[in-house]
């Protein structure tokens, strides 16, 4: 899951079945639309698997605060909540 996380585009058949139901809540990110999604999120998840992958560290306090201290964030909260 990794590694298709961490695409852009990922290639697979027709038959191909890919579940992320977090993918729908407000500013997480995993699907394969991700022009659609939060960008600030997306970014967060890429750098932090990049962390992971690349430098085996598991830090990400700064990835959480850039996306849940962003207007995307709040934006969406807002409109989520109805005001």
């Amino acid at each position: 899951m990794k590694k298709a996380t961490a695409c852009d585009f990922p290639v697979c058949s027709d038959a191909s079945r890919f579940g992320a139901p977090i993918a729908r809540t407000l500013s997480n990110t995993l699907s394969s639309r991700i022009i659609a999604l939060s960008p600030v999120t997306h970014k967060a998840v890429k750098e932090s698997i990049r962390r992971i992958v690349v430098e085996q560290r598991l830090d990400d306090e700064d990835l959480i605060e850039e996306v849940y201290g962003s207007q995307a964030f709040r934006d969406g909260v807002a409109g989520f909540i109805g005001r």
